[in-house]
């Protein structure tokens, strides 16, 4: 009998590491965090001494130690905020909550049926692999459809979605005092009728629980839907400005070049008759003239012309170093919006970065150049990426553009967070 004791304890640590691994994998994948091979080894250590002096002391509830495990662990080692940390948190707790009420429910009748030790003993070992295999399918299943929406961070009023999670938890364990030490003594009182009423039961719960999920997603979508919308129309209005600023600079030059001839005769004139100083004077004025016409950055592209000073400006007003190195081929073709969503995109994305990385020196850089038939831009700012990289709605409007043109977007993050956008350019119709 002790040996068959040693075995059954001894499945039950390992069944219990399995869902300890599963736990920590589903929360690093679900928040975008990278997880290391040391502090995998390290959460089953600590999760392994727990459950062998739940083990040898008999303790009942670790679900709370559990829970303050985890915030500790998710926190203090793997840095993740509490806005990615929430919502998967809740979900394993209450994923772990079904596997101990279903357990419960069906180890107590196998104790209370089953007269021979040794089937009692397997009987109870195939019911927990069956119960860690739906264990892992369900969180499989929950990264796999709504990983990438629970990876957005989530907004404070949201968290009111979790409190149905919240009371299936409390309602599961305290029903079947989980974590009280009679609970075995209490369940062992259930009778058939009973502990059908219990399966189905939590069985509503989890179907309720997997409506929540669904939901919670779909306004987390729904919210980031309008976001995006907003973001669009905000992008459209200033490329809709730089246009106009470009064609009235285009309006202001046409009308120095129509006069200049008659600016020109003036001069003659005033040269002509002697009048040096007034001549000085009349060349200063026009040299004034001259200065508001031209551009502090020429691209080829009037328009791009005025969104680069602007995004160029912003930037060293808050202490950035900024590098600008685009000239835009005459003979061929991008339209100027498509022009306005690259670059505006590509310098809020690397400004927004150096004022986040705290860096002594923060600089940035935008570049363009021509190989072949193709338009190479590139982007580069001094914030090293210490997490995973995710396009947002501004780099996901860059790839729909570089689409557009048979190109791509291609990410590097190292040192330093490089960004190449490549163009097949289209003939310049007459070219």
């Amino acid at each position: 009998m002790k040996g068959e004791n040693l075995v059954f304890y001894g499945w039950w640590l390992l069944a219990d590491e399995a869902v300890c691994y599963m736990a920590l994998d589903f929360l690093c994948d679900v928040t975008g965090t990278p997880k290391g091979g040391r502090h995998m080894l390290w959460w089953l250590l600590v999760n392994g001494l727990m459950i062998g002096a739940a083990v040898f002391w008999e303790l009942p509830g670790m679900f709370l130690a559990d829970l303050l495990l985890l915030i500790f662990f998710a926190k203090g080692v793997l840095h993740i905020k509490w806005d990615r940390f929430a919502a998967p948190a809740a979900i394993l707790f209450t994923c772990y909550t079904f596997l101990e009420g279903f357990s419960g429910i069906a180890m107590s009748w196998i104790a209370c049926n089953v007269t021979l030790r040794v089937r009692g003993v397997a009987l109870q070992m195939l019911v927990s692999c069956l119960l860690d295999g739906l264990f892992f399918g369900g969180l499989w299943f929950i990264r796999r459809k709504y990983g990438f929406t629970l990876q957005k961070p989530v907004s404070s009023y949201l968290y009111i979605l979790l409190l149905p999670g919240t009371f299936i938890i409390l309602a599961i364990r305290y029903g079947l005092r989980l974590d009280s030490p009679y609970f075995e003594a209490h369940l062992s009182g259930f009778g058939i009728t009973m502990r059908s009423y219990v399966c189905f039961m939590m069985l509503g719960a989890v179907c309720l629980f997997f409506l929540m999920i669904e939901i919670f997603c779909r306004i987390i979508a729904i919210t980031e839907h309008e976001q995006s919308l907003m973001l669009l129309g905000s992008q459209a209005e200033g490329q809709r400005i730089y246009i106009e600023e470009a064609k009235r600079r285009q309006e202001q030059y046409s009308s120095f070049c129509h006069d200049v001839r008659n600016h020109l005769l003036v001069l003659s004139g005033l040269i002509g008759e002697k009048h040096y100083e007034k001549a000085r004077e009349y060349a200063l004025s026009l040299h004034a003239g001259c200065q508001s016409l031209s551009a502090a950055v020429s691209t080829g592209n009037e328009v791009l012309d005025v969104l680069l000073e602007e995004k160029l400006a912003y930037a060293r007003h808050n202490q950035i170093e900024a590098a600008c190195s685009v000239k835009l081929p005459d003979t061929w073709f991008v339209e100027d919006m498509d022009l306005c969503v690259i670059f505006a995109n590509l310098m809020d994305n690397a400004v927004l970065a150096c004022q986040k990385s705290g860096a002594k020196n923060p600089f940035l850089s935008i570049s363009a150049k021509c190989r072949s038939r193709f338009l190479v831009v590139e982007a580069l700012n001094s914030s090293p990426a210490q997490e995973s990289i995710t396009m947002g709605t501004g780099l996901r409007n860059v790839k729909s553009i570089a689409e557009k043109y048979q190109g791509t977007v291609e990410i590097q993050a190292g040192e330093v967070f490089r960004i190449s956008v490549l163009l097949c350019m289209k003939e310049r119709a007459g070219a």
